[in-house]
């Protein structure tokens, strides 16, 4: 399987592997480089033999370039399928076009139109950025007055073109690294590239969303009433899709007074835990300091653990985590808090008040999804509405549905939410041990990333706790 890191990381993305391998289900040895999206869709994949893998390479100039007519094969081929697919109704596995909206991506607006400049009467600056007159001159007031914003009688000649990326460079298409379009990029040296498949086009899309910008910070809670929902398990994953993905710093603090247990899902690097960091507050001067206090997964997820002694973790109160949060918050752009179940403890009313935005997790089962709404509704009549209206509610199959219907609870939180996600049931996610990502299924680290991205999008959403 690939790294999970890798999968976010453009330098580190995996070649296409150039040998057969058995698929389980058929029985039949089906190639490597077949799109993964072409299974039950009913398409062959390409008949014909593919010549030898090359040798891997770093840039397509030193790819072993192939004969004349093995291109020309390969091309037919690929052109055979299009058509194929075309002829089916599937235009989804077509070539992309370059500015082609596909699916997960924000639908883009109508092309700029070169127009002449609209002259104010006031002397605003026009769209080329020059103050004008009326009468298209520069300089002081004018003396004709057309209607506010229309354009003058006279035309006004467009000044020089702006030099731009997206007006002086030709539009790229996306290197593809996955499937046959990857094969048939890398046998062409890159000269022939028809554009990533859709589920590639889905998967960058999230990650690019996960990699939006957060000048000011962004503190998320990560809350249950009930335990046993996957409440450590929501905070883990976060922390380690959003490290792996984002440029900058991204830590987990637990946050549960109770003992919490989010420090034992990575391998530990030092003792240090909340109580250390609150006996360090004032005395943070650099990210050495607040590194000394955390330990740190492959992903590059920091965690802050939780006292394991309850005398100690019971001494914290909501002060205390707001005092440690504000401390290390000039040294992480994004800060994750795990809280206890108790939602009207000191410590988590202190946490409450202290974060941007909060991720509500529940089970499948009827009392679960009962105990998040009444947190919902807690929320709202505490004065904490902002919070309902801009939470992402996380699902986790934990165990058999039985006879919930899942369908009517997604609504229920859909109606009251901003977002609400499912997340499949994985093994390697309910041992609640160390969590090594790359075991994780394809299926449950899409709704990490999915998950992930939404959450993301709430950050260019304005804070409560600016408003306090």
């Amino acid at each position: 399987m690939v790294a999970f890191a890798e999968r976010f990381m453009p330098t580190a993305r995996r070649q296409a592997e150039w040998r057969t391998t058995a698929v389980e289900d058929s029985g039949s040895a089906r190639p490597l480089w077949a799109d993964d999206e072409d299974e039950g869709s009913g398409d062959a994949a390409p008949a014909a033999p593919m010549p030898p893998a090359p040798p891997a390479a770093d840039s397509p100039s030193q790819t072993t370039r192939y004969s004349e007519a093995d291109l020309k094969q390969a091309i037919e081929e690929v052109k055979r399928i299009a058509s194929e697919r075309e002829a089916a109704g599937d235009p989804e596995d077509a070539p992309s076009e370059p500015g082609e909206v596909g699916p997960w991506t924000a639908e883009a607006g109508p092309p700029a139109s070169q127009t002449f400049p609209t002259v104010f009467h006031d002397g605003r600056p026009d769209v080329q950025g020059h103050a004008v007159r009326a009468d298209g001159g520069a300089g002081s007031d004018a003396t004709a007055q057309p209607l506010h914003g229309h354009r003058a009688s006279a035309a006004v000649p467009p000044g020089p073109p702006v030099l731009e990326e997206s007006t002086v460079l030709r539009p790229r298409k996306e290197r593809p690294t996955e499937g046959w379009r990857a094969w048939l990029y890398t046998i062409s040296g890159g000269a022939i590239n028809i554009g990533p498949g859709r589920r590639e086009r889905a998967w960058n899309d999230l990650v690019r969303r996960c990699q939006a910008p957060c000048p000011t910070g962004r503190r998320i809670a990560v809350i249950s009433r009930k335990g046993g929902v996957g409440k450590t398990t929501t905070t883990l994953m976060l922390g380690h899709t959003l490290a792996a993905i984002r440029p900058d710093r991204v830590m987990a603090i637990d946050g549960n007074p109770d003992a919490g247990t989010l420090g034992h899902r990575i391998s530990g690097q030092t003792t240090a835990t909340v109580v250390d960091a609150l006996a360090q507050v004032g005395n943070v001067r650099g990210y050495p300091d607040a590194r000394a206090l955390t330990s740190q997964a492959p992903s590059r997820l920091e965690i802050l653990a939780s006292p394991q002694d309850p005398h100690a973790s019971r001494a914290l109160r909501g002060r205390d985590y707001q005092a440690v949060m504000n401390e290390l918050d000039h040294h992480y752009n994004v800060m994750l808090c795990d809280t206890g179940t108790g939602i009207m403890d000191d410590a988590n009313l202190g946490i409450l008040d202290a974060i941007d935005q909060i991720v509500l997790v529940t089970g499948t089962a009827l009392d679960s999804a009962r105990a998040a709404s009444m947190t919902l509704d807690w929320l709202e009549s505490h004065g904490r509405a902002a919070l309902v209206t801009d939470a992402v509610v996380v699902i986790n199959a934990i165990s058999d549905m039985g006879r919930v219907d899942i369908d009517q609870v997604i609504r229920h939180f859909a109606d009251r939410c901003r977002a609400v996600h499912r997340v499949p049931f994985d093994e390697h996610l309910e041992a609640g041990a160390v969590t090594d990502p790359d075991r994780l299924a394809p299926t449950t680290q899409e709704a990490w990333l999915s998950i992930a991205a939404t959450v993301v999008d709430g950050f260019a959403l304005p804070s409560p706790r600016s408003r306090r």
